[in-house]
């Protein structure tokens, strides 16, 4: 029995209208609310693995972008980008091998996102800009170093964009901050916070891509500042062999001339006048600029005094160095820039 030209009509309306929203949703922006709103760090999905999750189905990928903040076109292009710099750059360390064998360069990967949900903000509602700060620095410095595992020896970085929170970081490994400080690394970011303002955030990253793979060819700065820059582990190992082995030379002769001038006192019973004529020098007028430790007891505190002083400032120092500087490269090394 034929169905009224009425009914295939309305059927055949259904269809085409079916097939035009299908449409639509496959192209273009995705849509946001298929995603969390806010994400927890140790949930945010790997591009690639969860390739689906991070909106680039059947494509692994270096960029995850869940809540739809790029159109697809616009996520496309930038993974192109990220490939391109891959290729085009020259990693230093021996293991920048791929799968096939083939020797690649740095690795940059981003993960966009509506918020980050945080539990340690004092006021979650209206968290301070340092709070955020801290925050995006902790999720790259998770995804890059445990979730992600992008790079084989620290050529790798993680770019972080929180549109909600209104924060952009980027943490660097350890072969990636030797060349991109974290002072580099801020005025890479600070150009794009006009662009990140009016909420161009393709522009924004495309440029901060460009500006990166310009930085990583034309490598490390001539002028490199400790409490700037940061420092690497073999310079931290370098400066405390500088630092203290010359220290520890100097308490061992220090400690070993007080030995003798007590055992030669108060053991053997000379006098301390005895004790300095004892000592036998090649050239007299060596042992007369020491005869004030020798004839006096307090020259000796005086000189252990000195030498305890040298060994407090060379600690505190230490300590504030460390303490100015607040990263160390390949760990903690990386910045981020806020916007309003």
């Amino acid at each position: 029995m034929d169905r009224p030209w009425w009914t295939r009509l309305f059927y055949q309306t259904l269809f085409v209208l079916t097939c035009m929203l299908e449409k639509s949703l496959g192209s273009g922006r995705p849509n946001s609310m298929t995603a969390a709103p806010q994400w927890k760090m140790r949930e945010y999905p790997n591009p690639q693995d969860s390739t689906s999750i991070c909106n680039r189905p059947h494509r692994e990928s270096w960029i995850c972008d869940p809540n739809g903040i790029l159109s697809k076109q616009e996520v496309l292009e930038l993974d192109d980008m990220v490939e391109n710099l891959r290729q085009s750059t020259d990693c230093r360390c021996d293991r920048c091998v791929s799968g096939h064998g083939e020797k690649h360069g740095y690795i940059v990967s981003l993960a966009l996102l509506n918020k980050m949900e945080s539990e340690s903000y004092n006021n979650p509602s209206s968290p301070q800009n340092a709070e955020i700060l801290n925050e995006a620095q902790m999720w790259t410095k998770y995804l890059r170093m445990q979730s992600w595992k992008m790079g084989a020896c620290g050529n790798d970085a993680v770019l972080l964009l929180s549109v909600k929170d209104k924060v952009i970081y980027l943490s660097t490994g350890e072969e990636l901050c030797e060349i991109l400080s974290d002072k580099r690394t801020k005025q890479l970011l600070s150009t794009s916070l006009d662009l990140l303002a009016d909420q161009d955030f393709f522009l924004a990253l495309s440029n901060i891509l460009k500006n990166y793979e310009e930085l990583l060819k034309l490598g490390p700065e001539k002028s490199f500042n400790v409490i700037s820059f940061g420092i690497t582990h073999d310079e931290a190992l370098n400066a405390g062999l500088m630092l203290f082995g010359p220290l520890c030379i100097l308490d061992i002769v220090v400690l070993a001339f007080c030995v003798m001038i007590f055992c030669n006192i108060y053991v053997r019973g000379f006098k301390s006048h005895d004790v300095c004529y004892k000592v036998d020098y090649k050239e007299r007028r060596l042992y007369e600029g020491f005869k004030i430790f020798c004839f006096q007891p307090l020259g000796v505190l005086m000189l252990l005094f000195i030498v305890a002083a040298i060994n407090f400032a060379a600690v505190i120092g230490t300590l504030w160095l460390f303490r100015t500087q607040k990263t160390v490269c390949g760990v903690d090394s990386g910045a981020g820039v806020t916007w309003t």
